[in-house]
């Protein structure tokens, strides 16, 4: 049996009683076809529970855009086959419509909780978001956060807290791997960053970096958005690597490993469905 046969029993063994509409064929060929990860690539090396986990991430999200289009389908399926009678009194009813909004999570990441055999200092620091298995219920594994987030419109830094160092730096740049550039500047340190640390509040031990900026301002009113990245098209977010450096490129060694605090806010787009009540006739 080869790696994406074995990588499809798996999968279908979970996925098979929630949606009863897929088959194993199916299954297997929407692995193929999405799951081409040159990291994970199926054929290579053997079947490893990071390996099965990183297919999971891309396929499940295919699964439950798969199951909304089959439900929409079905509602107007169900519409069509229901007649219409006429020279009767009109009645009310409920119909199902797709409503898209706007829905903001608040995301906390300390660097304590990050897994030290890999990331034995709190600069840099490393986390996955999503299930720490394919089985969603393994508790044997490092701190993560316990949802990916797919169809992420923004991604606002709130704030920053860092141990307190006395630097002769006037700034610091925060990078963060996966979300690339959100600032231009006159050397390749800043056009690779996300945002810039400037003026922190001093409380104790800790270095304080608030910024008040949010998506709805951003866009509402056109506040100038230093610490806000807005992606189009949009993104999904599986893992976060922050690391906080000079101007000069060099990562900051705190001398200790007190907690690296980022909080974010992450915007996504949301489809539901959307009761709405009309007057027709039966």
């Amino acid at each position: 049996m080869n790696n994406l046969d074995l990588i499809t029993q798996i999968l279908f063994k979970k996925y098979g009683d929630e949606y009863e509409w897929l088959t194993y064929n199916d299954l297997n060929k929407m692995i193929s076809k999405f799951a081409d990860d040159p990291i994970y690539e199926i054929d290579i090396g053997t079947v490893t529970v990071a390996k099965v986990r990183n297919i999971h991430k891309q396929i499940f999200p295919v699964i439950q855009r798969i199951k909304q289009v089959k439900a929409l389908r079905s509602l107007d399926f169900e519409k069509e086959k229901k007649p219409i009678m006429k020279k009767e009194e009109p009645k009310f009813y409920h119909e199902l419509t797709p409503n898209l909004n706007y829905k903001t999570y608040h995301v906390l990441v300390d660097s304590k909780d990050r897994d030290i055999d890999h990331w034995p200092s709190n600069n840099p620091f490393h986390f996955t978001l999503g299930p720490s298995s394919v089985n969603l219920s393994s508790q044997e594994q490092a701190n993560s956060i316990y949802r990916s987030f797919a169809d992420v419109h923004s991604i606002t830094i709130k704030k920053v807290i860092i141990p307190y160092t006395v630097l002769s730096h006037p700034y610091l740049l925060l990078v963060i791997n996966e979300l690339g550039s959100n600032i231009s500047g006159t050397n390749s340190y800043m056009n690779n960053s996300f945002g810039c640390l400037i003026d922190p509040k001093i409380i104790g031990n800790y270095a304080y970096y608030e910024f008040k900026e949010n998506f709805e301002s951003v866009v509402n009113s056109g506040q100038e958005n230093h610490m806000t990245k807005i992606f189009s098209p949009r993104i999904e977010v599986s893992r976060l690597t922050f690391n906080i450096q000079s101007p000069g490129g060099a990562i900051i060694d705190f001398g200790n490993d007190d907690s690296v605090l980022i909080e974010l806010q992450i915007t996504c787009l949301r489809k539901e469905l959307d009761n709405t009540l009309l007057l027709r006739p039966a």
